[in-house]
């Protein structure tokens, strides 16, 4: 009797602690330029790979879709907060330096700015949904992305 009570309860209960997604994972979308945005700045279809790197750590390899295909355009090592529901880096790219951060705002949806050095201007605004990586084109390979930042 005591075994199919505590049964019960696990079943009942276990899922009221079960662990919320995090951004770990596959999402694509757009990365759209602001008004404040370099002249050359283009809006891109992207897809955003966030693979944990370690506790604190996520590296988010970024592609954008180009012809058809998937174009690595790095790899930046992600600060993770708010249960991995959170990321953000400051990096510094030639001339440029700013500050990418990503939020999920549910299970399934990711929103993310460029917000960059001098004056703290914001150039993107990123929205995307998590996917399979099997629905998407194929990746690059993790060599075309250079070292993470």
């Amino acid at each position: 009797m005591r075994a199919a009570w505590l049964a019960a309860v696990l079943v009942c209960c276990g899922a009221a602690h079960a662990a919320s997604p995090t951004l770990i994972g596959t999402w694509t979308g757009t990365s759209t330029c602001t008004a404040a945005a370099r002249a050359a700045c283009k809006n891109e279809i992207i897809v955003y790979r966030f693979v944990r790197h370690d506790a604190q750590h996520a590296i988010l390899y970024a592609d954008k879709i180009i012809a058809g295909k998937r174009e690595a355009m790095g790899a930046l090592d992600m600060q993770l907060s708010a249960g991995d529901r959170q990321a953000s880096k400051h990096f510094t790219h030639g001339n440029t330096s700013g500050t990418w951060a990503y939020t999920m705002l549910s299970d399934s949806a990711l929103t993310g700015t460029l917000i960059v050095d001098p004056g703290n201007t914001l150039a993107r605004k990123v929205e995307a949904h998590r996917v399979d990586d099997k629905d998407m084109l194929p990746a690059p390979a993790i060599g075309d992305y250079g070292t993470p930042d």
